[in-house]
């Protein structure tokens, strides 16, 4: 009820989805429960491998699309954006049930450590799974995605630049994945898909589980055909086998006794042939092709962009899916929202203001006429008004001390940390220098970062504190190792502690 109300004084701009491929740009939007888009081809070379390699011809052609879908008012037009998986790297990874205290934070620092790729020059984020038992214990489950900085920073400026406001970031999995689940004939939540998109940037193979997206690998065009414009059939037929062997083989080592039975293809194209193919190399798969409930008759060329405005009707407060926009741009979206209260409420005030000047006009003689009695009841309001501020005054008070008494109890209850310290640097030899010692709780993993002159020295501090009864599950990845510099190499362990008393 609070949210409708919200959305009352300060509605939502409406999202569309805006997928962006190599050879086209295709926006859908919802209008009154009606779905429009509009389509555009892309010359060849503005877009490759997910790139922006012509800005000009590509904001060019975005304007184009914005004249057609916005007509003659200059508001922005807030989209979903989807761009080229080929640069999209994607991660699934657990938590123990304890990391609840801090999801987020434990979250973050699992998802920079996992980085395939330089955390620092990349957008990355993570959306909640589910709650999955692993190797015989309840764990969190969480997936994570990552892409270069410079790729969405290279979109969302041309976007910015012709008038569109980007809401998030995605990629065709998750789009498709929404669409698929939410609206697609006879796909249950409850089974594993093997799903393959054939688009504008090449093939996007998807691992679909529970409802969620698990895995993408994707094989770009250029990469196997160079710059040839057209497919030849034996060629793509072994690329279509050997890809999707790969995906099976991936996924029958990571998820075993739970087998993939069902391949979903969405292409506007070589469907019949994609068909048979698997069909006939892999007969233990059911091939199927996607029809959506509710939009029959949408080419499923227009799946992607469909996900994005799915993902658009969410409410942004309530949009915890991956997005791996800038956190720039989410700040723009909220100053949109703010600065479109204040316009809303100004012609709100306004208008109120013109009402109350009229009810001032014609309340003006009973104003002059009751003015003798509010005088003589000030004196009697005056003395009420005394007595409720003493009444007011004792009850802070009251509520002042019992909060003291509250913090006394809690400076009571918490944990001496100080003979863990003394302990740590008892343990840490002249070798080893110290950086940086994370301690959130005593039921969560403690987080040493530091540095060494040689992975001798690391891997002797690892054993001392295996040799340490207080600590277990001594954790150092060997990708946390890395050079500092010429002389020095950094490191990140990280161990549980059953008792900081030593």
């Amino acid at each position: 009820m609070f949210n409708k109300i919200l959305n009352l004084i300060n509605p939502q701009p409406p999202i569309g989805g805006l997928e962006i491929s190599e050879s086209d740009i295709r926006f859908i939007g919802f209008k009154r429960g009606n779905v429009f888009r509009f389509g555009l081809k892309l010359e060849p070379g503005i877009i490759e491998d997910g790139k922006i390699k012509n800005r000009q011809g590509f904001l060019s052609a975005l304007s184009k699309l914005r004249a057609e879908a916005a007509g003659k008012t200059t508001k922005k037009i807030y989209v979903v954006v989807n761009v080229s998986d080929s640069d999209i790297y994607t991660e699934i990874f657990n938590l123990p049930l304890t990391a609840s205290v801090n999801m987020d934070e434990a979250a973050n620092l699992n998802l920079q450590m996992i980085s395939p790729i330089d955390v620092n020059a990349s957008y990355y984020d993570w959306q909640f799974l589910g709650e999955k038992v692993i190797d015989g214990s309840d764990q969190f489950e969480f997936f994570g995605a990552f892409i270069p900085k410079h790729i969405v920073d290279e979109y969302e400026s041309a976007l910015t630049e012709a008038g569109f406001g980007v809401a998030a970031v995605e990629f065709p999995g998750l789009s498709l994945t929404r669409v698929l689940i939410e609206a697609g004939e006879g796909i249950l939540k409850n089974k594993a898909y093997l799903l393959l998109y054939l688009g504008g940037n090449g093939l996007t193979f998807c691992l679909v589980r529970d409802g969620n997206l698990y895995f993408t690998h994707s094989v770009s065009w250029s990469s196997v055909y160079g710059e040839q414009r057209q497919i030849v059939f034996d060629s793509f037929k072994k690329l279509i086998i050997d890809e999707t062997k790969k995906v099976l083989n991936f996924y029958e080592n990571h998820w075993q006794g739970d087998a993939v039975e069902n391949f979903l293809i969405v292409s506007s194209g070589l469907t019949n042939e994609i068909s048979r193919i698997v069909s006939e190399n892999f007969p233990s798969l059911t091939v199927k092709i996607p029809v959506l409930k509710k939009f029959k008759e949408l080419p499923a060329e227009w799946f992607v962009a469909l996900g994005g405005a799915v993902r658009g009707l969410i409410a942004r407060s309530e949009d915890t899916i991956v997005s791996l926009a800038s956190i720039g741009t989410e700040e723009k979206f909220r100053q949109f929202q703010i600065l479109n209260f204040v316009k809303i409420w100004r012609n709100i005030v306004f208008t109120s203001l013109f009402f109350v000047f009229l009810t001032f006009a014609s309340g003006e003689w009973f104003l002059i006429k009751t003015e003798r009695i509010l005088e003589e009841k000030t004196v009697n309001a005056t003395v009420i008004a005394e007595n409720e501020e003493i009444v007011r005054l004792e009850s802070e008070a009251v509520d002042f001390n019992k909060k003291i008494e509250s913090v006394l109890a809690a400076k009571k209850q918490l944990a001496d940390f100080s003979p863990f310290f003394e302990k740590i640097r008892e343990l840490v030899a002249e070798e080893i220098i110290i950086d940086r010692i994370l301690v959130q709780s005593s039921q969560t993993p403690v987080l040493i970062s530091g540095r060494a002159k040689n992975e001798k020295a690391i891997i002797d501090f690892k054993d001392v504190l295996e040799k340490t009864p207080q600590f277990k599950n001594i954790n150092l990845p060997l990708s946390a190792i890395a050079p500092v510099d010429n002389e020095t190499l950094g490191f990140s362990i990280s161990f549980a502690v059953t008792s900081f008393k030593f």
